[in-house]
């Protein structure tokens, strides 16, 4: 579906206003992501109000790069099951796969660092997250209409000090010239979410980071290693 991005939310295209055709689009995506994290025996919302009022309230170029980050997350997924890759069992595998469709090249020996059992996760030169573990969705009580809206920042909170540390490693990764894996001395530490109802949290071991570059060898962004030690939920049991 095209869109005219010099319309704005107040204002009506063939008698709709402009979420109430990106809305209906996102939720979609939402709920395709749900059905594959489901044929996982992984049990996500797809969304919920405070997702879906956080998507209205952003502006229709915010909204675009969300459907378009969901669109690509999809085909990335849809990739991996066609090469029949187990999308829990080993996220080397899962991560190896989507590095193609991501544009991005990896240091020859990093893969000899990351154990079967690593949570990976892929951020872009701007921080933002464009892959991660299937696995970690076993862990994270928000619905999929809040991972892809809300900032990672605003999401989760951990320690302030370890933050940032992780802030400057990852600052390190991105401006340095070599393709070296980074391995972090950060302390196992708790990362707890923000606002959900259920407060899942987990506690992170923190393993390494590693650059990823374009084919022409420009930074892409970069790599992001833990494992997970111990987890648990605050929710109430009253």
């Amino acid at each position: 579906m095209e869109f005219n991005l010099n319309y704005k939310l107040d204002h009506k295209k063939d008698g709709l206003y402009l979420f109430e055709q990106t809305l209906p689009i996102f939720m979609r995506f939402c709920e395709e992501l749900a059905l594959i994290t489901a044929f996982h025996n992984i049990n996500m919302v797809p969304y919920n109000s405070v997702g879906i009022n956080k998507f209205i309230s952003l502006d229709l170029n915010q909204q675009f790069e969300i459907l378009n980050s969901l669109k690509s997350y999809l085909q990335q997924l849809n990739k991996t099951s066609l090469k029949k890759i187990e999308m829990r069992s080993d996220g080397r595998l899962h991560a190896w796969s989507s590095f193609t469709g991501l544009g991005v090249v990896p240091s020859k020996d990093l893969f000899d660092k990351i154990s079967a059992t690593d949570i990976i996760e892929i951020y872009d030169v701007s921080s933002l997250q464009l892959f991660r573990s299937f696995e970690l969705y076993n862990h994270i009580s928000y619905s999929f209409s809040e991972l892809f809206c809300f900032p990672w920042m605003e999401l989760f909170e951990r320690d302030s000090f370890v933050g940032q540390r992780m802030l400057k490693a990852s600052d390190e990764v991105l401006s340095g010239k070599g393709n070296e894996v980074y391995l972090t001395s950060i302390p196992n530490h708790i990362v707890k979410e923000t606002f959900s109802v259920s407060k899942h949290w987990i506690e992170m071991k923190h393993r390494l980071m590693a650059p990823l570059n374009r084919a022409d060898g420009s930074r892409a962004g970069f790599i992001n290693v833990f494992e997970i030690v111990n987890y648990g939920s605050e929710k109430s049991t009253t």
